[in-house]
């Protein structure tokens, strides 16, 4: 497992016991609000019974005053509101609990037969109720007090219980808090640690693999530098065979002498890239500029791309302005860029394919596009494009050759003449290269 991977592992392992303790803290704080909620149930309920009695016994007092009066007529109006109030009382009662809930319903239950008894048998107008109709009143009476005494005697000792559970629970939501702020500060204190010592192995890697990397490319530039005098041997022999007339070749020989040029060109240029990336990678590419006309530079790379172009059936077109465009460039970089571009469209654009060549100008710089209906590529594949040795696996797949050096070279010198190199793709449809590059001051002045 790699460092960056321990850190990941250390922060998700941490990250779930933190998760873990806060979960548990917000556990207690939740039970200590339920039981803090209750208890003010639980009050609300002893309230709403000791008023429940209170109504019934203005209610029963009303009662005895109309046993006592039935001529008063505003008695009747009384004993309504007074009986209001009890129903009212009685509703604002929650019982919570079956034994409750049916306590409830016989108060109600027994207030109603209490009104019944009151109710019958009225008496002739103007005389008293006789005595066993007061004394039946009073035998139901206790029906209707004794469930509301045991609703409030049980809330009551609900609330105690609530209170306890409200006060246990938010001791141990304390206690909880506490540890895991420790336990938070513990914990993030040993992943800094850990993640320090991860990060200076990682930056001891990295100057490991810099150094690997430098060596890397000076061994390329030493064994580049090696190859070069025997290439050039082979090809000046190749070139003195071919062009001796002394000792006439056969056209097999010739053939065969071609073979080798081709390849010890190819080889050159491969050695050629190697050393100009070492020089790049190195920062210490050179760059020579005057002031030299761009149409030119990519008109003689249009024609002496024709040929390679012609040989795969490509169609190649150069669309330039009539007047010079004016640049501060290395000439010969600014050709390599050029001749890059246009040769890669050529090997990736199918027989009967197009490349076509732009320039223009304006605001101070100018544009060169080399655009082709070549195989295309993906927004992964143009990610990668620039770096070096990466080729595409389209381009692996059906075997075309490259050493994926040319791009990160025209990356390169664009970008050291102050210039911008933008890609657009799509698969199976075409490539397009769009390189800008400021204009000379005196393109400059003329153009505004």
């Amino acid at each position: 497992m790699g460092a960056k991977s321990r850190i990941a592992a250390a922060a998700v392992i941490t990250g779930l016991l933190l998760c873990g303790a806060l979960a548990f803290t917000a556990r207690m704080h939740h039970a200590s609000v339920r039981a803090n909620e209750q208890a003010h149930v639980n009050r609300d309920d002893v309230l709403a019974a000791e008023q429940a009695v209170s109504a019934f016994w203005q209610e029963r007092e009303v009662i005895g005053e109309v046993l006592s009066f039935p001529t008063e007529r505003s008695l009747a109006g009384e004993l309504g509101a007074k009986q209001f109030r009890f129903k009212q009382a009685l509703g604002r009662i929650r019982a919570s609990s079956s034994a409750d809930r049916l306590d409830l319903e016989r108060a109600k239950s027994a207030n109603e037969t209490l009104l019944a008894v009151f109710a019958a048998e009225p008496p002739l107008s103007g005389s008293p109720r006789d005595g066993r109709h007061a004394a039946r009143l009073h035998s139901v009476e206790r029906a209707v007090v004794d469930p509301i005494e045991r609703l409030r005697a049980a809330n009551r000792r609900d609330n105690l219980r609530a209170a306890a559970r409200s006060s246990a629970a938010g001791g141990s939501a304390f206690h909880a808090e506490i540890a895991t702020g420790l336990f938070g500060l513990g914990a993030i204190a040993l992943f800094a640690i850990f993640a320090v010592r991860q990060v200076r192995r990682i930056d001891d890697q990295n100057v490991d693999l810099q150094a690997a990397d430098t060596a890397k490319d000076e061994f390329i530039a030493t064994v580049s530098h090696e190859l070069r005098t025997p290439l050039t041997s082979i090809n000046g022999y190749v070139e003195l065979l071919l062009e001796d007339g002394a000792d006439p070749l056969t056209e097999e020989q010739r053939g065969f002498l071609a073979t080798v040029k081709r390849g010890s060109t190819r080889l050159q240029r491969l050695i050629n890239d190697l050393l100009l990336t070492a020089e790049v990678q190195a920062g210490q590419l050179d760059i020579h500029t005057t002031t030299t006309d761009v149409v030119e530079i990519a008109r003689q790379a249009v024609e002496g791309a024709q040929a390679h172009a012609g040989n795969k059936a490509v169609l190649l077109s150069l669309m330039a302005p009539s007047r010079p465009i004016a640049i501060e460039a290395d000439v010969v970089r600014i050709g390599q860029v050029v001749d890059n571009l246009i040769s890669n469209a050529i090997k990736f654009t199918p027989e009967n394919g197009r490349v076509d060549v732009t320039l223009a100008q304006g605001e101070g710089r100018m544009a060169l596009t080399v655009a082709d209906t070549g195989m295309g590529m993906t927004a992964a594949d143009i990610d990668r494009l620039f770096e070096r040795f990466f080729r595409t696996d389209s381009a692996q797949a059906q075997q075309i050759q490259g050493s994926g050096l040319g791009l990160p070279i025209v990356k390169a010198i664009v970008e050291a003449h102050g210039g911008t190199i933008a890609v657009t793709s799509e698969p199976n449809v075409g490539t397009s290269f769009v390189i800008t590059l400021p204009l000379a001051q005196t393109d400059t002045a003329a153009a505004a």
